[in-house]
């Protein structure tokens, strides 16, 4: 399902509602953040993938 771009910010923006989880918390490496960049990657895109999980299995 394609997203507009107010969707996009949106979502966007919870993400960053995360910081523990999307920044570092300082300059060590152990400091990085939780969610590497191609996990967060999938939070960006201009579309959205939805499971029909109403029918039989």
């Amino acid at each position: 399902m394609p997203l507009t771009p107010a969707v996009r910010a949106a979502k966007r923006a919870a993400v960053d509602c995360f910081g523990t989880q999307v920044r570092p918390l300082g300059p060590l490496p152990d400091d990085r953040a939780v969610l590497p960049p191609e996990v967060l990657a999938h939070f960006d895109r201009d579309f959205e993938v939805l499971l029909d999980m109403s029918g039989p299995a």
